[in-house]
């Protein structure tokens, strides 16, 4: 029987957003005290093959803190983007939230326990076919990141925003879609990258102070929009869809 949802999306809805325009936006999640945390937006009318950034690049410091969540909301809410992706992981590993004394994932009758510390989706088995073979972060080494993004998505979703997990490094890795091996990704290539996917009228890719944090919430914002207009691949296990999936861009297109 098919799964009922990709992600966060039900595998059979049309693209009813595509119908006289497109807006997505990308967060590049920090920690509510440190870091600095961006939100990007892209925009295309339906006939359009590439989203335009259209508006300027937000990344600031009132993105962190006690008030951040509230202003993030508010940003967001006050566009009403299509879809929303977030750089942080938006579930937690299947060990942690289960409940189920029985549970046969989490005492499997060989007696090898489950991580409780990563998901599935982001061991480097599941990478190993992709245009990296370095996997995402574990989810214990963000965990503050990760807790502030599940609530982050919980308040987005109450306004109707719907919400996607992303992974920047692995969007910008498939567009330049050179297998095996995980270079560093600096500025100056992330910009080129994004340039060969996104039209920049005001060229902020181009800046050479734009943090590499506004790159990332601009590369979240493709995968948002790769996902709105069903040109995306989801990294999940079968066996684990409910510890989430990371949505990245199919491949390069013009």
């Amino acid at each position: 029987m098919p799964r009922k949802e990709i992600g966060n999306r039900p595998q059979n809805e049309l693209d009813m957003s595509m119908v006289g325009g497109l807006l997505v936006a990308g967060i590049d999640l920090s920690g509510r005290t440190t870091g600095t945390t961006a939100l990007a937006w892209l925009a295309a009318e339906a006939s359009c093959k590439r989203p335009v950034l259209d508006r300027p690049v937000v990344a600031e410091r009132g993105l962190r803190g006690a008030g951040g969540d509230e202003r993030i909301v508010s940003l967001v809410v006050d566009a009403r983007p299509d879809v929303v992706a977030i750089d942080a992981p938006l579930h937690l590993p299947h060990a942690i939230i289960c409940r189920d004394e029985d549970c046969e994932r989490c005492f499997p009758p060989d007696g090898a326990y489950p991580s409780y510390t990563t998901r599935m989706l982001e061991r480097k088995e599941r990478w190993s076919d992709r245009p990296t073979t370095r996997p995402p972060m574990p989810t214990v080494m963000v965990a503050g990141i990760a807790f502030r993004a599940i609530f982050l998505r919980r308040l987005l979703e109450r306004e109707g925003i719907r919400v996607i997990e992303t992974w920047p490094a692995g969007v910008l890795r498939r567009m330049r879609g050179a297998p095996g091996h995980a270079s560093p990704l600096d500025a100056v290539t992330r910009a080129r990258l994004l340039l060969g996917c996104v039209d920049d009228p005001g060229q902020q890719l181009q800046q050479p102070d734009l943090p590499l944090d506004a790159l990332d919430a601009v590369a979240a914002a493709l995968a948002a929009w790769a996902y709105a207009t069903d040109w995306f691949h989801p990294v999940e296990d079968d066996g684990w869809l409910d510890e989430g999936a990371i949505i990245l861009p199919q491949v390069a297109r013009a």
